[in-house]
């Protein structure tokens, strides 16, 4: 719900929320800790709060285009387990951080996290197809470090990757 607001409030939408509003219910939201599930290691509820924290600061990155290091640091804490078939999808974190990106050093982790093939085979998206289009976003309007708009990453993807509708 917090995206589509930030979205309508980004597209300047006449019914769209007020930014401080969006604003204030990120902030002042609170990870949602499971209670009394004796399944779940202690990895596992780790990695449940870091997964509900790294969203409140990939949403909030999107409202402000910033707090990407965090977000990093954050998503980073979620370790690679033992098991191949246990994986922490973080698609979405990582493509708002690609979209918000300024530094190389950023534009990097993103653009390698989206590489990794083994390490992304079990989200329902093919991160790789991301690469070009993130690419072209910060070789086009985010060159040299500029801030792009939503409507800059939908340009590069319709450039890259188009998707009929």
């Amino acid at each position: 719900v917090l995206l589509a607001d930030i979205n309508a409030c980004r597209d300047k939408s006449p019914k769209a929320r007020d930014w401080r509003e969006i604003e204030y219910a990120l902030v002042h939201w609170e990870t949602q800790v499971l209670r009394n599930n004796s399944v779940w290691e202690s990895w596992m509820a780790i990695a449940w709060l870091a997964v509900q924290e790294s969203w409140r600061l990939a949403l909030l990155a999107y409202l402000y285009l910033t707090c990407i290091t965090q977000i990093l640091q954050v998503v980073g804490t979620v370790k690679k387990h033992e098991s191949p078939d246990i994986n922490v999808p973080f698609l979405i974190q990582y493509l708002i951080v690609g979209i918000c990106a300024r530094s190389e050093k950023q534009r990097k982790i993103t653009r390698n996290k989206f590489s990794n093939v083994t390490e992304t085979k079990f989200w329902m998206i093919r991160s790789e197809n991301f690469v070009p289009v993130l690419d072209h976003l910060w070789h086009g309007a985010g060159s040299g470090g500029r801030p792009v708009t939503w409507a800059d990453y939908v340009r590069s993807r319709e450039a890259v990757l188009p998707i009929p509708i």
